[in-house]
């Protein structure tokens, strides 16, 4: 949707837009998004005024993410991810629809009016110089600062000014416990034999328990993907076993749109 800063009723552009994957409006009036149409988000392209949404790249394993304008050009960055959130840049040409690849392991970056690409890969932030007339990388990477993280970990404006989220790395990868917790702040393990990582996909790592106190709905992040599991308990009151952790709604193309056979 559009909305004026001053304020007014909002206008809708498009359908299927995917929340949180990224939008950038671009100097010829364009808006970027990802969108829905199929098993994974592509990238699509629609006027600020409205109207036609045409794609500007699609995959049938990687979604379209994240896209991001090259000043004085017409042309965007943008993101590549598989269902692990293993991610590429590309550049692409919104008028021909080619997309140039430029850096690997990169899930978000932006263009600075230097005439650099910064980027956060792992969770340092980098900068490399950057073509924007071929649409290449030029030089080596140089790092900026370290302990970047967050699923939006910067943004720059056209004056220049870059605003990032320092004081930890991101948390995708970072294996976690489960506790319970009393009502006097002691922490219990639920099972300290359990780690787990959170979901890639949309920050949605989120849990809830039963309520009997039995089971553990929570999103978990796996080589296959992003889903859904059930951890139920070895006894009535110690908590949750990692033994019998059953998957209930999972999506092997993206781990974002989650179903269930059992409704």
């Amino acid at each position: 949707k559009r909305i004026p800063i001053v304020g007014g009723a909002p206008i809708t552009l498009a359908n299927n837009a995917m929340q949180g994957l990224g939008v950038a409006w671009t100097e010829d009036g364009s808006i970027l998004f990802s969108r829905v149409t199929r098993v994974v988000p592509e990238l699509a392209r629609v006027s600020a005024g409205g109207g036609e949404v045409t794609t500007l790249w699609g995959d049938t394993t990687r979604a379209g993410v994240v896209p991001a304008p090259i000043w004085g050009t017409k042309a965007a960055l943008f993101s590549t991810c598989d269902q692990r959130y293993v991610c590429d840049l590309l550049a692409i040409d919104v008028v021909s629809k080619s997309a140039t690849p430029l850096l690997t392991g990169v899930g978000w970056a932006r263009y600075a009016p230097t005439g650099h690409l910064v980027y956060v890969q792992g969770s340092r932030l980098m900068a490399v110089a950057f073509d924007r007339g071929q649409l290449k990388v030029r030089g080596d990477p140089v790092p900026l600062a370290d302990s970047v993280g967050g699923l939006y970990p910067l943004e720059i404006s056209r004056s220049g000014t870059l605003i990032t989220r320092l004081g930890g790395a991101t948390n995708l990868g970072t294996p976690f416990e489960m506790m319970w917790v009393d009502r006097a702040g002691r922490q219990t393990p639920v099972d300290s034999t359990w780690q787990f990582r959170i979901t890639a996909a949309a920050s949605n790592h989120g849990w809830s328990l039963s309520p009997d106190g039995k089971q553990l709905a929570i999103g978990l992040r796996l080589e296959s993907g992003d889903g859904i599991w059930i951890n139920s308990p070895n006894n009535l009151v110690g908590g949750i076993s990692n033994g019998t952790a059953n998957v209930i709604a999972f999506n092997g193309g993206n781990g974002i749109n989650l179903a269930s056979s059992a409704g």
